[in-house]
């Protein structure tokens, strides 16, 4: 198998592996003003709110994150790498608007990999 096929196996393990694991905001953040203390000048923080809209709008964004990562996987399994590519590219502008992106990190690192590799 050449390095570059190996390279495309271990970059579909690596989107396979990476959803469903940024289920949303699983950190602490402030609570939107008027959110749930309408009277306190300064937000409360939240630590999983149940109905916190910045946990609520993180769970959605992950979730859609999930589902370009899927579409990245039948975008590998055609052969369009490089649409496989752009599809990562979303997954992480929705994680990353949290500020990191860890989910998506080791699968664009593999895309500059296969990049590489096509290059040479």
């Amino acid at each position: 198998m050449s390095i570059y096929k190996q390279n495309i196996k271990e970059l579909r393990t690596v989107i396979f592996q990476s959803i469903g694991t940024w289920i949303g905001a699983d950190w602490s953040h402030n609570l939107e003003i008027n959110e749930r203390y309408p009277n306190q000048e300064t937000p409360a923080l939240c630590y999983g709110e149940e109905n916190c809209s910045y946990c609520m709008q993180a769970e959605t964004d992950a979730q859609e994150a999930d589902t370009w990562a899927l579409n990245a996987l039948e975008a590998i399994d055609d052969g369009d790498i490089d649409r496989a590519h752009e599809y990562i590219q979303e997954a992480s502008k929705l994680e990353a608007h949290y500020g990191d992106n860890p989910t998506w990190d080791p699968s664009l690192e593999l895309f500059e990999k296969l990049n590489e590799i096509e290059e040479e």
